[in-house]
């Protein structure tokens, strides 16, 4: 049997659910835990066993590389590795006017930029402390007061819980909040939930979109609202979970000026015509879906093309990684690098211009 370069695996199966996707775990209950904090082979683990009697924890059972045969290349067989062994080739991205899609970065990108043990660049990603990932102590910004105020310096983040994004958010720690999830035996709704996000709604691609194309993507939930109205829904879209922690981001509030202006970027927007009709403009390719500012819909469903103006919103992670990208702010592109008037229509660009497509002369 073929292990990652820590020695772990995890056999992963995923199944899509109603609107969600299930992960459940199957194999040899020693492929992730140990009884006395031994390997296999009888030897003490080096700092011995992690939470829940895992041999690797959270960051070891998911450090490795996509491109192994039982990584995340190997679709639903795999283990989807958030932190890489070595700088993984992002995307995807226009390079020199092509489009990069066949990459080893995941829908949420890698850690691997902002951990301590790679890029170690406090910009680049989320900076989750769980096993030693990250070391920076920083407050999340657009945190309110009326927010997770637990989020701040002293606090730090973690994968889970409490203090994290995935599990059970009103348990402490990583471990018990995710507790049950990955044998899809959890005493709460995150093994039904998007990845693990209790209670969010989406449907995820069987390969975690390791090769994302516009038939080959997570589906997210978001919900629609006017310009200037406050944000309100069933706390089950993409968007809302990240505005627990960064709600100045996300309210109604203080977003729009004179009634038209906006006072920061919309979430939770439907595209309008105009100079976002071109939202699906993208060379080399055929279909309505563009992988590089991907858009949510109202009723998430299994990975399609068949996306259109009249059902795109703007979402949070239109524009951002979850976990971590190459570019400042968790960006999905160089936004410091992005140029109006490019000559080849904003194909080296194309950042913004995925959705602002008139403004790009």
């Amino acid at each position: 049997m073929k292990t990652s370069r820590l020695g772990l695996l995890l056999i992963v199966t995923l199944v899509l659910w109603s609107s969600s996707a299930l992960a459940s775990v199957s194999g040899s209950c020693a492929n992730c835990h140990t009884m006395h904090a031994t390997d296999g082979a009888g030897n003490t683990l080096a700092g011995g066993a992690k939470g829940s009697l895992t041999i690797g924890g959270c960051v070891g059972c998911h450090t490795g590389n996509n491109e192994d045969a039982d990584g995340a290349s190997a679709g639903a067989g795999g283990v989807p590795y958030v932190m890489d062994t070595a700088e993984p080739t992002y995307g995807p991205e226009y390079s020199g006017g092509t489009l990069v899609a066949n990459v080893q970065t995941l829908a949420g990108g890698s850690f691997w930029w902002v951990g301590k043990s790679a890029g170690n660049d406090a910009t680049t990603g989320h900076n989750v402390t769980t096993d030693g990932l990250c070391d920076f102590d920083m407050d999340a910004p657009g945190r309110r007061d009326g927010d997770q105020t637990a989020f701040s310096s002293g606090a730090p983040l973690t994968c889970a819980g409490t203090m994290g994004c995935h599990g059970d958010r009103s348990v402490a720690g990583d471990y018990a909040s995710i507790s049950g999830a990955h044998h899809g035996s959890s005493s709460t709704t995150v093994d039904d939930s998007f990845r693990f996000l209790d209670g969010i709604a989406g449907t995820e691609a069987p390969d975690w979109e390791y090769a994302a194309a516009i038939d080959n993507h997570n589906s997210y939930k978001a919900q629609a609202r006017s310009e200037a109205s406050t944000m309100s829904d069933g706390g089950d879209t993409i968007s809302s979970l990240c505005g627990q922690c960064h709600g100045d981001f996300h309210s109604g509030t203080d977003t729009v000026s004179d009634g038209s202006a906006w006072l920061r970027h919309p979430t939770d927007i439907v595209l309008p015509a105009g100079e976002y009709a071109s939202y699906a403009s993208i060379p080399d390719e055929s279909g309505i879906y563009n992988i590089i500012a991907p858009v949510g819909v109202a009723t998430p469903i299994a990975s399609t093309a068949d996306v259109t103006l009249a059902n795109s919103v703007v979402t949070c992670i239109s524009c951002h990684r979850a976990h971590g990208s190459p570019y400042a702010d968790l960006l999905r592109w160089d936004y410091a690098n992005i140029s109006a008037g490019s000559p080849i229509g904003g194909v080296d660009n194309n950042g913004c211009f995925a959705c602002h497509t008139s403004k790009d002369g």
